[in-house]
């Protein structure tokens, strides 16, 4: 009402509620008023829950994340726009009828991204309630991604979700999005058919999986086998763990191995000081020309391809998975300094 009459000159203008309630709830957003030329949202609201938010080191990394989500929602990252843009629509997956966003740059962008030429739709979220189903992508295909249900960290702004703005109407992104590789290539199996096959796709967990840390599918952090039956069904993911993230260093970092190094240019890698039993390990990496390097205390060990290969240092011997250098070195390790 305070703006009802009143020329808005902005682009935007947001509005912030602030609550301080005892409840679970931590944030929430919409638009709630639309240009009738563009159909892009001219203002919104933010509601800010007080009560869980907490300045400490970690919400220096969490809560950026969360409030960009949210904003999103403000700009027509919801199932109520997305409709009234024509942007979604009814497709089979795997067994089942969903909801999928339909438009132009979306469909193209994640038929190259998931290798799915025949992909019809990117499924959003069925689960939750009206405040997270329709208004999301699936968390059990984006576990990472900034617009699942659940804001998780790391959390990252994939291309898919630029081109879902771009479609709302929004200006182009220009190298908007964020590295974001989960599922990358990973066929029809999942984004169309509706699995989450751990034989098939290194994201999903198998059943000797549980209850073990693993390397994050990104490699820049330990994850373990979890899920959210509100959101993901059966389906197990390899998800991130708390201070469990190899580039942060900080004096509660979670370490399975004496040698481990956190810090910007740290990667997890699986380690065995065993013969059987590998765990996750967190190690400075650089990239030569064709080849993967990791240190070990003041010594460094080369990859000499990838798979399960012996470490002899003063720090560690014992057994390490290394990682392909394609991998490694295009979709983690690129333009960065060299071992920080």
């Amino acid at each position: 009402q305070k703006f009802t009459g009143k020329p808005i000159e902005q682009d935007l203008v947001i509005t912030i509620k602030p609550h301080n309630e005892k409840t679970g709830w931590f944030a929430a957003a919409g638009a709630c008023l639309a240009d009738k030329s563009t159909g892009r949202p001219v203002m919104g609201a933010v509601y800010l829950n007080y009560q869980h938010i907490r300045i400490s080191e970690v919400n220096k990394y969490y809560l950026p994340g969360v409030f960009i989500h949210e904003l999103m929602h403000v700009m027509g990252f919801s199932g109520g726009f997305m409709k009234q843009r024509g942007l979604l629509k009814e497709i089979k997956h795997g067994s089942e009828t969903r909801n999928a966003v339909v438009s132009d740059r979306v469909v193209k962008h994640a038929r190259e991204y998931f290798n799915c030429p025949e992909l019809e739709g990117v499924p959003v979220e069925n689960g939750g309630g009206g405040g997270s189903a329709g208004s999301h992508w699936e968390k059990t295909i984006f576990p990472a991604e900034v617009m699942n249900p659940q804001v998780s960290f790391p959390m990252k702004i994939s291309e898919l979700t630029i081109m879902l703005l771009e479609d709302l109407g929004w200006y182009k992104g220009v190298n908007a999005h964020e590295n974001y590789n989960y599922l990358k290539g990973d066929g029809c199996h999942t984004i169309k058919g509706g699995e989450c096959n751990s034989s098939k796709s290194d994201e999903f967990c198998s059943a000797e999986d549980w209850n073990h840390f693993h390397c994050y599918p990104n490699k820049l952090g330990k994850g373990f086998c979890g899920n959210s039956s509100t959101y993901m069904g059966k389906c197990g993911l390899i998800m991130p763990s708390n201070n469990g993230q190899c580039t942060i260093e900080n004096s509660s970092n979670r370490k399975n191995f004496n040698f481990e190094s956190y810090g910007p240019h740290s990667r997890c890698v699986m380690a065995s000081s065993s013969s059987d039993k590998f765990n996750a390990a967190c190690l400075r990496m650089r990239c030569t020309a064709d080849k993967v390097e990791m240190q070990f205390g003041d010594e460094v060990h080369t990859c000499a391809g990838s798979g399960p290969q012996t470490v002899a240092t003063k720090a560690f011997s014992g057994k390490i998975d290394c990682p392909a250098f394609s991998e490694m070195c295009t979709e983690v390790l690129d333009k960065r300094c060299q071992m920080d």
